[in-house]
């Protein structure tokens, strides 16, 4: 029974292990994996070629704006002598209101016309906005994933990364300070795995070997007999 009950603290153990050195490895490859190809084509576009979506999106946006500004400026119902007639600021400030689908009601269309052209343009409108916001969030998310690299370090972040303070980073120093800079990892869980990797290392050795697993099962069986 000793040796089957040793067999699967083994088991556990190095499930635990190789279960969270898993999560480090996946989340360390989003970051480097394949750095040079992404950056590489990403510093050979023109701006306008990186964000076409969202210049795009922003351009129907505005001009939508801007025929709702100029119509309720300048039209007027001959038959009925009635002109919309607001200044620039009310009307701009009416297309946007009504685009965004607020619509607090303080402006309404005076004329027949203008009510059918906030009908018509308040649909396109609505569908330009939505446009825009997935535009903005699209941008936001692959600015997000481009930056996830450092080309160079600063004197500083080398400071930040050294978390033994002597001079040097190693590979598990760079690899926490990339995934807790870039909010791929947060810090309390390089702190969990390090608590956890010291309680398997009975010997202090600074590895995981047999000799760990054998004196966790005489821990174990100890506290078992004092119990």
């Amino acid at each position: 029974s000793a040796v089957m009950f040793s067999g699967i603290i083994m088991e556990v153990t190095d499930a635990v292990v190789g279960h969270q050195q898993s999560q480090l490895d996946n989340a360390l490859l989003q970051v480097l994996d394949q750095n040079d190809d992404i950056h590489g084509a990403v510093a050979s576009q023109s701006f306008f070629q990186r964000y076409s979506g969202l210049i795009m999106a922003a351009m129907f946006y505005f001009a939508v704006a801007f025929c709702w500004t100029v119509f309720f400026m300048f039209y007027c119902d001959v038959e009925a002598d009635v002109c919309e007639g607001l200044d620039a600021i009310e009307a701009f400030y009416f297309a946007i209101v009504s685009i965004c689908s607020i619509g607090f009601g303080d402006i309404t269309p005076r004329t027949s016309g203008g009510k059918i052209f906030s009908s018509i343009f308040g649909v396109i409108g609505i569908v330009t906005y939505v446009n825009l916001v997935g535009a903005i969030s699209d941008t936001m998310l692959k600015a997000k994933k481009n930056s996830s690299y450092l080309a160079l370090m600063t004197e500083h972040e080398l400071d930040v990364a050294d978390r033994s303070q002597d001079g040097k980073v190693d590979l598990y120093e760079f690899t926490r300070y990339i995934l807790t800079h870039f909010k791929l990892v947060s810090g309390d869980v390089f702190d969990d795995i390090k608590l956890n990797f010291e309680e398997l290392d009975v010997d202090n050795s600074g590895e995981l070997d047999s000799s760990d697993l054998k004196a966790l099962f005489s821990q174990g069986d100890a506290q078992r007999r004092r119990a």
